[in-house]
């Protein structure tokens, strides 16, 4: 895998985990763990994405976050929750994409 497909694959998964960060990471997991999504040596440590408990509980996430977006009060609290979460999960995606052992990565993500 280039560096141009690592980019993207990390820009894709940063930007829709910004949206749906629970769905994004359930998606990715079950793929992963259905034999959909082949990962190359260098991407070894997304493999916790198909862990089962990682898998169930971003599917209870992906939930209640479905359920939170119906109720208008509970979709301002859910929303400003997530406000500090989707970021995060979208950079920590992002790192775990791209080689987390290198600093200049790092940076550049």
């Amino acid at each position: 895998m280039g560096i141009v497909e690592i980019l993207g694959l990390a820009a894709s998964v940063s930007l829709l985990s910004g949206w749906r960060l629970y769905l994004t990471v359930f998606a990715t997991g079950l793929a992963m763990s259905s034999g959909y999504i082949d990962l190359p040596e260098n991407l070894a440590m997304l493999d916790a994405l198909a862990n089962p408990w990682v898998i169930g509980v971003a599917g209870l996430g992906a939930l209640a976050e479905f359920f939170a977006d119906k109720i208008a009060w509970l979709d301002s609290i859910w929303d400003g929750l997530n406000t500090l979460i989707r970021p995060l999960g979208g950079a920590m995606l992002a790192l775990a994409v791209v080689d987390s052992g290198d600093p200049v990565w790092q940076v550049v993500v």
